[in-house]
């Protein structure tokens, strides 16, 4: 099985802090913004919403996402280098609360997982700390690719 270095970008703190972070924008990962709709992912993705996958409905509707970036570019022949693998979107009540980045690992060949965090923290910033007893379900997508780099 090929390893690969997956970065979870879990936000369901913001979500549930977000009137206290009033001057801060959404957080974002690339053009997807947590908090954002089925339907806006599903459009920004070319990904139909009947792709959804429920994975739970009461007392609130828990459903995931998945997505595979082309390697290729409509407009070109030539091989995208995006590192992007796949995508995992999950939603709660309609909002998107986590992003799970799964990066090809013949994109990312010869990086330490402490080269891919600094990479990845100089855009969107330092890691997250999990609170000493808190507990954490993974996403499917995060169960399939192995251990994470960074969250």
């Amino acid at each position: 099985m090929m390893n690969k270095c997956t970065l979870s970008v879990c936000a369901l703190g913001v979500l549930l802090t977000g009137q206290v972070l009033d001057g801060q924008g959404l957080v974002q990962y690339r053009e997807f913004a947590l908090r954002s709709d089925v339907a806006t992912v599903s459009k920004l993705t070319g990904v139909p919403t009947s792709e959804l996958k429920t994975i739970h409905d009461r007392p609130a509707i828990l459903q995931d996402l998945q997505w595979r970036p082309s390697r290729w570019n409509a407009s070109s022949s030539v091989a995208s280098t995006d590192p992007v693998d796949k995508m995992g979107f999950s939603f709660y009540d309609d909002q998107l609360f986590r992003i799970v980045v799964d990066y090809g690992h013949e994109r990312t060949a010869g990086m330490t997982d402490a080269d891919m965090t600094e990479a990845i923290s100089a855009i969107y910033g330092a890691p997250v700390r999990r609170l000493p007893g808190t507990i954490r379900i993974a996403s499917q997508l995060e169960a399939e690719s192995g251990s994470p780099v960074a969250r």
